[in-house]
């Protein structure tokens, strides 16, 4: 399976890259074909204007990210009670393109309350990409759970992570069973069943996106 890897924290030492590390090395661990999606902080304020052949650098690299993997993992900030402003600057330059549409995902949030509201909001908004969100792991007070290199350690936290890479396989082998933890996880996050318009459809993808 090809896993594409985004990071909505720019810093090199962020608690959100750091629970992206150990993914890579549990998706390297399952024979996956890992990537990273690089760059947030170089992405511009989205512009529903710009057409898809005029797509800032960055936008396109980000899009050709996602569309080229099977799933993608997004480990997404909290700041302000909701998801960090850039990370969903990011995510909206991918509506237009229909980049996430039909990939299998996850989201990952390492702050001090785990990001509740993060989780939820940016679940809400791949899904109504076409997304599927099968997984979710929210991690508080990240900082007690690192060792001095920043790696972490807690084994709660690692076992939390383990269980979202095998219900991101399971997803990604089986149809049935990726609709199944796609509806358990969205009622988990209380997403209401009639605001869940990008997973409920089915045929062709909307107008625009690109296919592999």
């Amino acid at each position: 399976m090809r896993v594409v890897l985004f990071c909505g924290s720019a810093g090199p030492r962020s608690s959100n890259r750091a629970l992206l590390d150990v993914i890579e090395h549990l998706g390297v661990q399952s024979a996956w074909d890992v990537t990273w999606a690089n760059g947030v902080g170089q992405i511009p304020m989205f512009d529903p204007a710009v057409g898809d052949d005029a797509a800032p650098v960055p936008v396109a690299a980000l899009r050709h990210a996602f569309e080229s993997a099977d799933a993608a993992i997004l480990a997404i900030p909290e700041y302000g009670g909701g998801v960090a402003g850039w990370a969903k600057n990011a995510l909206d330059w991918m509506v237009g393109s229909g980049s996430l549409y039909g990939r299998v995902a996850a989201v990952l949030c390492a702050g001090t309350t785990g990001g509740p509201n993060a989780l939820g909001q940016v679940a809400r908004t791949l899904t109504w990409q076409g997304a599927h969100v099968v997984a979710t792991a929210g991690v508080a007070a990240p900082s007690t759970k690192r060792d001095a290199t920043g790696r972490f350690v807690d084994e709660a936290t690692l076992e939390a992570l383990a269980e979202l890479v095998t219900r991101l396989a399971d997803a990604g082998a089986d149809a049935q069973r990726r609709d199944a933890l796609r509806s358990e996880t969205l009622d988990q996050l209380e997403i209401p069943r009639d605001d869940r318009s990008g997973a409920g459809r089915r045929g062709a993808p909307p107008s625009g996106t690109r296919q592999r």
